[in-house]
């Protein structure tokens, strides 16, 4: 019986979509947290950045700080998954 290799080359192929699946939900973890933190930051009325009693409320820097490190961490993570010399 002659084999060409096809389990092998299903095998690789169900691999790479379970890769794939992977970074895909990694991208929208790293996506989700990054735009928290931008959305607190950035998007603020004009009349939350002065600081006029009653009106003001601060920004949790030290909350988005948290978030985007986790940001960088995922974007480490899947810089190696997809760097072919890490493989």
């Amino acid at each position: 019986m002659v084999s060409y290799g096809g389990s092998h080359a299903l095998g690789q192929e169900m691999g790479q979509k379970q890769e794939i699946e992977k970074l895909t939900h990694g991208v929208n973890t790293m996506l989700t947290l990054y735009l928290e933190v931008h959305n607190g930051m950035f998007a603020q009325p004009w009349w939350r950045s002065i600081p006029i009693p009653g009106l003001f409320k601060s920004i949790p820097f030290d909350k988005y700080e948290i978030q985007i490190s986790k940001v960088e961490q995922w974007l480490r993570e899947m810089e190696g998954a997809c760097d072919p010399r890490t493989r």
